[in-house]
């Protein structure tokens, strides 16, 4: 979560939550905010699968590269459906796993190739460069270091 959807949100008026199940990316939202000259926004750390909002709390959901971390998509939808009021509008957008950008350099690891390869095998993957240390563990990111 870097804020940028809270940001603009805030500029027209709305009253946005960011949500992530990662604490350490709010410092960029809240720099993004302060940048922006906002107050800062509700930030949720939190799983969406299980999120802490009550039922229709929500207008409108956005979630932006999303869908592809968590276990169960279906559950992911069930939880939007309970979270959005009725009317309520989802905005879903995943990454283009096979594009030539996320074959080169994973926006998530950036790690060549890892986008491709099924889950299981992206995860034994990344162990077998973090054991060589090719790849950094540094701030819940991966970073490749050829």
């Amino acid at each position: 979560m870097h804020g940028g959807t809270c940001v603009a949100a805030k500029q027209q008026g709305a009253y946005p939550v960011g949500m992530d199940i990662v604490r350490g990316y709010f410092r960029y939202a809240v720099a993004n905010m302060h940048d922006q000259g906002l107050d800062i926004v509700p930030l949720v750390e939190g799983d969406i699968l299980e999120a802490p909002f009550c039922d229709a709390a929500f207008d409108v959901i956005i979630c932006s590269d999303v869908i592809e971390h968590v276990s169960s998509p279906e559950a992911l939808a069930r939880e939007i459906a309970r979270l959005l009021r009725p009317g309520g509008v989802t905005y879903l957008s995943a990454p283009n796993r096979f594009a030539i950008t996320q074959l080169i350099q994973d926006e998530h690891y950036n790690v060549p190739l890892v986008a491709a390869m099924p889950r299981w095998l992206a995860r034994r993957y990344l162990l077998i460069l973090t054991k060589f240390k090719l790849v950094n563990l540094e701030s819940g990111m991966i970073d490749f270091q050829p």
